[in-house]
């Protein structure tokens, strides 16, 4: 069993370095990292994760660097970490293959969570099931998110839980 996220505005809350990550300014963004914070909901299920033996995993497109050093921040760890830098990006199914082989599992035993349009895009070229999640939606990406037709959408982290209960067939 494993859950990939997506880093900036579905795992950690980055708008604080919104214009540097438009700009692809890594250096700037790296700066703002103090002020990133966890959405409200997210250690729980970050918990819930671990109690449940569901492996993790961080895909981004952001540089495999600055991801990690935002998990190392917040104390996250995971199985793997596929950043702009270690293959195609997003919504290029690459990335998830990539985490599903690092994770070893298989596609149908994954769940794949973010908030715009490419993630869902990337994690269905794949066969995995998704999850758009709202809470750091942009403006103008709702609409976009929804186009991408996500197996499931949220507007918490823990509206999550009952899902992976569900999809994994878990007791906790």
């Amino acid at each position: 069993m494993g859950i990939i996220f997506d880093l900036d505005e579905t795992l950690v809350d980055t708008t604080a370095a919104i214009h540097a990550l438009k700009n692809e300014d890594w250096e700037a963004a790296e700066k703002q990292i103090p002020k990133f914070s966890l959405y409200p909901g997210i250690l729980e299920l970050l918990a819930y994760l671990k109690v449940s033996a569901i492996k993790m995993a961080v895909v981004s497109t952001s540089p495999h660097q600055y991801c990690e050093k935002i998990l190392t921040h917040f104390h996250i760890s995971c199985g793997c970490i596929i950043g702009n830098d270690d293959c195609a990006r997003k919504p290029s199914p690459e990335p998830m293959v990539q985490a599903l082989e690092r994770l070893a599992l298989d596609k149908n035993k994954v769940i794949a969570l973010g908030d715009k349009a490419k993630d869902i895009i990337s994690a269905k070229r794949c066969g995995i099931a998704t999850v758009g999640c709202l809470w750091g939606a942009q403006a103008g990406e709702i609409e976009k998110l929804a186009e991408a037709k996500p197996d499931f959408t949220v507007s918490n982290p823990l509206q999550i839980i009952p899902i992976l209960r569900d999809f994994f067939h878990l007791k906790l």
